[in-house]
């Protein structure tokens, strides 16, 4: 699984794959210069993208998630292309996994109020 920049979509793309296999969900999600609140979902057959509080993108599409002993990257796709990878160019911050599909209403609490415990 991935989250980088990718340019031939025109903008940032998630990607998650089984290894030999990937499926991107792209959307020119990120602007230059301005925090974005992003969130992926997935239910097993649909993806839903939001961006600061608001569902920007629906895609229906199965997928088989590896659950295997694979790492899970951020900022960089998985990619055996050393010569050409894809870096996310930006700032990154509170990541969150969650093995369940949140709800919009989950969503939106964690856009409007943050997190509710600072780690130092």
């Amino acid at each position: 699984s991935s989250i980088y920049s990718n340019y031939h979509y025109g903008g940032t793309s998630f990607r998650i794959g089984d290894g030999t296999s990937y499926y991107d969900f792209p959307h020119n999600f990120v602007m230059s210069d301005i925090w974005t609140h992003l969130v992926i979902i997935y239910n097993g057959s649909n993806w839903y993208a939001y961006q600061d509080g608001v569902q920007t993108a629906t895609k229906s599409e199965s997928f088989t998630i590896h659950t295997g002993t694979t790492y899970t990257y951020i900022g960089v796709i998985a990619n055996t292309d050393t010569l050409s990878p894809y870096y996310f160019n930006g700032l990154i911050d509170e990541v969150r996994i969650y093995n369940y599909a949140r709800t919009e209403e989950q969503i939106g609490q964690d856009y409007n109020f943050g997190l509710s415990t600072h780690f130092k």
